[in-house]
């Protein structure tokens, strides 16, 4: 048989999938039998455990609207679980000055858009005089919004979760630390 046990081969038009070395549906691994990063941990959420080796490094963008403001939030996660992290954040509605002598493609996605990174824009905590420094992330969090949250600091010995979401009614994307 040209089909792996258990499974019949596909036909699409007149072309048989085993003859042209696609492989049918069923012989790819089953979802029980492949490593999934991302696990279903609620209602509407999914997580990440960044604390599992398979895990680690992992990249991803998740893009997110409001009603006002729309971010594309870009980020990183290293083997040793430090975050990187990128907000491009665009509003819609405002635009750039516009000289007369622009042309007529300036009009073309010519709205207010920045990126900002996490050396550009995070405070700077300082805790018994040291710097608070967060730690290894240990999950990340899709539920409506992007949660990321660390393991406890090596420093000061705090847990960090930052909570990214844009704003439903008003011009703004929302970055909240607890």
């Amino acid at each position: 048989s040209r089909a792996a046990p258990g499974c019949t081969i596909k036909v699409w038009g007149h072309i048989e999938a085993a003859e042209n070395k696609i492989r049918p549906p069923c012989e790819y691994p089953m979802a029980s039998e492949r490593h999934n990063h991302w696990k279903i941990t609620g209602r509407a959420q999914i997580s990440l455990d960044a604390t599992d080796a398979f895990n680690l490094p992992y990249s991803d963008d998740i893009e997110m609207s409001g009603k006002r403001v729309a971010a594309i939030v870009s980020y990183t996660i290293n083997p040793h679980g430090i975050l990187s992290l990128s907000r491009q954040v665009f509003f819609p509605q405002l635009h750039h000055f516009k000289p007369e002598s622009a042309s007529a493609f300036h009009d073309y996605r010519a709205y207010l858009q920045h990126t900002y990174t996490d050396a550009a824009i995070l405070p700077k905590l300082y805790i018994n005089r040291q710097q608070f420094v967060p730690g290894a992330l240990k999950s990340v969090t899709i539920n409506g919004t992007l949660t990321f949250l660390h393991l406890p600091s090596a420093t000061s010995g705090l847990a960090l979760s930052r909570t990214l979401l844009p704003s439903m009614t008003e011009r703004l994307f929302i970055e909240k630390w607890t």
